[in-house]
């Protein structure tokens, strides 16, 4: 897929008769036990590690490996080089999350070994007990990027200072770190693998004698000939799949039916963006620009969640609380009269939260209004950024630690997840818009005119400076600050510099902050 190019997928189901279902579900169940088994192996020997981290899947190791495995399952090829390529896709991301996690570790720890985590040749090189320095000598001689063979280079400098005895001891340590987290980290494991198809055991054509929209034809466990699944989709994908290049389907059985995903390609031309858009992500308002324009709101999604949903979880909350009680009292009890009397408590209580009717409604429809909130926020902002060929400037959240008290986090928790910032960023990335995002500390606490940083410019929707007592809407004062920051260079370089370390990174970026106020002050003084 080329670097404008975008991709999605359209979703065709189909009801296949009894016997045809059985097999293709018989072929799901040996198509994840395949995956599994890959994924077992590979793990479990250190000659697949190097390639696994690599993400190469055409290695000649793992390609010996799947011929090897793949007779045992009775799939075939197809299905066996599909398998494993999901397999170490899934392993790759794993031991990414192992090596950025040592790499963490390390940063706090012992920052004298952290090339040996910082290129994957290296930890290799420690697990495999390998001499680092002649991995770093060849990674220099092989490569054409001259900014990479300089990298390479400055860390055959500063391990080639360390002796024989003390490398040794390093790679050790990186050896026995990463055993211990991949021992200890559970294994990606395939509950129901989605089949993976390609033109060898798969084909689609328009359907002639049914009603269906296709017939899809698949080669299944035990079966010698092709089983015709004739599949439906809806107007707006067929569109599509005649609109745009599709690729290799993948099947799976869903609720007594087949689901059949056919992934499409969308090439987009590179927009022209020039002027900034700051974008705050409120807390009334759902997006705030620094055009002063807002748009959504969180007033409605607070009346549905306080007016019914809070009310029945709370009543949930204390059931619950009242049958652990009754359930603990029956235990200690030894008196037949008052048992009975319990136990009845104990049933009542139990039937009334079985009752989940009522409840479900409740959340149906909060997040009903939640969707629609955010759909139109997005949809409105979208339309701004495109009619004006914006780029825009995003915070760049975290939004697990994104905390704002227990009640706000539960109410506003489909926000909290990150779901408005999805919503924008891919629609924005289907039609090929960029957007930047900048570094979210202090843009709600700064003043945009003196840089001043207080917990006590903001009181809710409203800002006022401390110092120069500049007043704005917050939301507004905020998405300025981030419209800035994107070509902030000074700011940029310090979280460059201190991306692994936030500690560090606020207490730079608070003491630059400070310097900026300073320096305002004085002029505003010989003004």
């Amino acid at each position: 897929m080329g670097k404008n190019d975008r991709k999605k997928s359209v979703f065709l189901f189909g009801k296949p008769t009894k016997n045809k279902l059985e097999r293709l579900i018989e072929t799901e169940q040996a198509y994840t036990n395949l995956m599994n088994r890959f994924i077992k192996e590979m793990a479990n020997d250190s000659k697949y590690y190097l390639d696994l981290m690599n993400n190469n899947k055409q290695a000649p190791k793992i390609r010996a490996l799947e011929k090897s495995v793949r007779h045992t399952h009775q799939l075939g090829s197809a299905y066996g080089q599909n398998a494993i390529d999901q397999a170490v896709s899934l392993l790759h991301n794993h031991f990414m999350q192992i090596k950025n996690n040592l790499y963490g570790y390390i940063f706090h720890h012992d920052k004298g070994i952290i090339p040996y985590v910082s290129f994957i040749s290296l930890l290799n090189a420690s697990v495999q007990d390998e001499n680092e320095l002649a991995v770093l000598r060849a990674l220099q001689q092989s490569t054409k990027n001259k900014q990479a063979a300089k990298t390479y280079e400055n860390a055959y400098m500063i391990l080639s200072r360390l002796t024989e005895e003390q490398r040794t001891s390093k790679r050790e340590y990186i050896r026995a770190l990463f055993y211990d987290k991949l021992d200890h980290w559970k294994l990606p494991f395939v509950h129901k693998a989605t089949l993976q198809l390609d033109s060898r055991v798969s084909k689609i054509e328009k359907s002639h004698s049914t009603t269906e929209d296709f017939v899809v034809s698949l080669k299944l466990l035990n079966e010698k000939k092709y089983v015709e699944i004739p599949v439906s989709t809806s107007e707006n994908s067929l569109r599509r799949l005649n609109q745009y290049k599709n690729g290799s389907m993948t099947a799976k059985v869903v609720n007594g039916k087949v689901k059949i995903g056919i992934p499409f390609t969308k090439k987009v031309n590179k927009r022209a963006q020039e002027e900034l858009l700051g974008i705050d992500q409120g807390i009334t308002d759902l997006f705030y620009t620094s055009n002063h324009t807002k748009y959504g709101s969180f007033s409605r999604m607070v009346h549905v969640y306080e007016g019914s949903l809070e009310k029945k979880l709370g009543n949930r909350s204390s059931l619950r609380n009242k049958l652990r009680a009754y359930q603990k009292q029956l235990k200690k009890t030894d008196n037949q009269f008052e048992k009975e009397l319990l136990r009845k408590k104990i049933k009542h209580i139990a039937d009334n939260l079985n009752g989940k009717k009522s409840l479900q409604k409740e959340r149906r429809r909060y997040h009903a209004v939640v969707d629609y909130e955010i759909s139109q926020a997005v949809k409105r902002l979208f339309e701004e950024i495109t009619t004006n060929s914006y780029l825009p400037i995003f915070e760049d959240l975290d939004i697990v630690k994104f905390d704002r008290g227990k009640k706000a986090n539960k109410r506003d928790s489909f926000w909290i997840r990150g779901k408005l910032m999805r919503k924008i960023t891919a629609k924005l990335d289907w039609h090929g818009y960029h957007y930047k995002t900048v570094d979210p500390a202090y843009t709600s606490k700064m003043c945009g005119k003196c840089h001043h940083v207080d917990e006590d410019n903001r009181k809710g929707k409203t800002y006022t400076c401390t110092v120069c007592k500049y007043k704005a809407d917050a939301d507004y004062n905020a998405s300025v600050v981030i419209k800035n920051r994107a070509l902030d260079t000074e700011i940029t370089a310090i979280v460059e510099k201190y991306k692994n370390n936030t500690k560090k990174r606020h207490k730079e970026l608070r003491e630059l902050l400070y310097k900026r106020h300073c320096s305002y002050m004085k002029k505003v003084q010989f003004v």
